[in-house]
């Protein structure tokens, strides 16, 4: 039992695990946990992939490295970083440079920082939903639900440039703010709802899945997508009020060809 074992016991020792039949990936994936707090040398985990490559293949033809050798290897190349270290950069990475690159996008596009920076807090509050939302599940991050926060960020750029491009189509058409923000709620407004159900709908069908990393993955990223169309909508209006009118400048790009 995961659960009652005494990960104690294990203190200042190298530790292997041989998997043989994992059955529940979260209450292991705590188990694992609970043993990387521990104060242990080195953690090695060592598993049977004979579910993944078929029934075919014989037990002797897996090898696996005798205790004695895995110390040995463990004293002469010990690795100082794990798995959990290596998730959080590369979620930083991803997440700071899918930030770059749409801050950089809008600036170009629309050429206005007040724009920009209304963009980046909307999506700033989905990256922040889609943690709170693991939490309330009970879910850990995985190498899938890393990849949350930034395809929260390229999803909702979308939705951002959607109303602001017919924001000021619509005001320069009326030379009307009040009139604009609400020709683009009522026109926008259902266009990007189906969008954003559309794509929710593509990452939930991984929860009819057998697999637990999919399932977690699919309700995450779906409800988080669809959370992104209501923070739009009820965010961008009210600050667009109280910004300034659109200029020329924010506004040229409309009267491109391409």
């Amino acid at each position: 039992n995961y659960g009652d074992y005494d990960t104690s016991t294990l203190d200042n020792k190298f530790v292997k695990i041989v998997v043989i039949n994992k059955n529940d990936l979260f209450t292991f994936d705590r188990f694992v946990d609970r043993i990387q707090n521990r104060n242990i040398h080195e953690l090695k985990i060592q598993e049977n992939f004979s579910e993944f490559i078929g029934q075919n293949v014989e037990d002797d033809n897996i090898s696996m490295d005798d205790t004695s050798t895995l110390l040995n290897s463990y004293v002469d190349n010990v690795e100082t970083e794990l798995d959990k270290d290596r998730i959080k950069k590369e979620m930083l990475w991803f997440l700071v440079g899918s930030l770059l690159l749409s801050a950089i996008t809008l600036l170009l596009f629309f050429r206005s920082i007040p724009a920009t920076l209304m963009s980046l807090a909307v999506v700033a509050m989905g990256v922040i939903w889609s943690f709170g939302t693991m939490v309330l599940m009970g879910q850990k991050i995985t190498l899938l639900t890393a990849l949350i926060p930034p395809l929260v960020v390229v999803i909702g750029i979308p939705n951002c440039i959607y109303f602001l491009n017919k924001y000021h189509t619509a005001y320069k058409e009326t030379n009307d703010r009040s009139a604009a923000i609400i020709q683009m709620v009522s026109k926008m407004g259902i266009v990007t709802l189906f969008c954003n159900i559309t794509a929710a709908i593509g990452f939930f069908v991984f929860a009819l899945t057998k697999s637990p990393l999919l399932k977690e993955f699919g309700w995450v990223s779906g409800i988080n997508i669809m959370a992104l169309f209501f923070i739009s909508l009820f965010f961008i209006p009210p600050v667009l009020s109280y910004l300034k009118p659109p200029s020329q400048k924010h506004v040229k790009y409309l009267e491109n060809k391409y």
